[in-house]
C-alpha cells in the first residue's frame, strides 16, 4: 500500500511538472516580458515548493514540502532561502540472526542557495543554475532490535547542493519554477561495535516546484 501511495504522489508531481513546462511554453508564446515579473521592478518573492525526493540509501522516496523566499540582485543573480519538511525514508540495512534491521528519517532542511539566472531574448523562460548549502534536522527511528544496542537519535546535519532549473512568469508578479537539486550530506547513522550502517548515505535528488508571487 505504501508503495503504491508513493507511486501516485510520484505521478502527481511529474504531471505538476509538466504542467510548469506547459505554462513556460505558453508564456514564451504569449512573450511576458521577464522585466515585469523581476528582477527590474520585484526584487522580492515569496512562495510554496511541492516535491519529491529520494535518497540513495532508501527503499523509496518521499514527499517534500516547503516555504521559500527570493531575492534579485540585477538581472543574472538571485538569492534563496526555503524551509521544508520531508516525510519519512525507510533505510534497510538487512538481517541479524533473522532479524531485519531498518530506520526510519523524517527531516526538517534549511538551505541558502545562490542563483544564476540566464535570461534568453526570445523567451520569457529563464533557465537558471544554484549553489547553497543547507542545515537539516533529522529523527532517526530505528528497529526494535537495533534500539537494544544503540537509541534513536535527533541531530543536526550540514550538507551542500547543486541544482539546475528553470523560472517562468505567469503573470506580472507571479513567477512559477521547476528544478532537481542534489545533496550531498554528512553521514548520518552512528555505527557500533555490532552494527556497522556507513553504507547508507542520505544525500540524493530532490525534483520540485514551486509557485512564487513577487513584491
Amino acid at each position: 500500500m505504501k508503495g503504491r501511495k508513493m507511486m501516485s504522489w510520484t505521478n502527481f508531481i511529474m504531471l505538476m511538472l509538466l504542467g510548469v513546462s506547459t505554462a513556460g511554453l505558453t508564456a514564451a508564446q504569449t512573450a511576458i516580458p521577464i522585466d515585469t515579473v523581476s528582477p527590474a521592478t520585484s526584487r522580492f518573492g515569496v512562495g510554496a515548493q511541492l516535491g519529491y525526493f529520494k535518497s540513495s540509501g532508501a527503499d523509496q522516496g518521499t514527499v517534500y514540502y516547503g516555504a521559500e523566499a527570493r531575492y534579485m540582485i540585477g538581472s543574472m543573480l538571485g538569492f534563496e532561502a526555503t524551509l521544508g519538511y520531508r516525510g519519512e525514508q525507510v533505510f534497510n540495512f538487512g538481517k541479524v540472526a533473522g532479524n531485519e534491521l531498518s530506520a526510519n528519517i523524517t527531516s526538517v532542511p534549511f538551505t541558502v542557495s545562490m542563483i544564476i539566472f540566464i535570461p534568453l531574448r526570445s523567451t520569457s523562460l529563464v533557465p537558471y543554475g544554484l549553489v547553497g548549502a543547507g542545515l537539516y534536522l533529522m529523527t532517526v527511528d530505528y528497529s526494535a532490535d537495533i534500539n537494544k544496542v544503540m537509541g534513536d537519535q535527533t541531530e543536526t546535519e550540514g550538507g551542500v547542493h547543486l541544482g539546475l532549473g528553470a523560472q517562468v512568469p505567469l503573470t506580472p508578479g507571479i513567477v512559477a519554477h521547476a528544478d532537481y537539486r542534489y545533496l550531498f550530506v554528512s553521514e548520518i547513522f552512528e555505527s557500533s561495535p555490532v552494527y556497522d550502517f556507513s553504507s547508507k548515505k542520505y544525500g540524493g535528488g530532490l525534483m520540485s516546484l514551486g509557485l512564487m508571487v513577487f513584491f
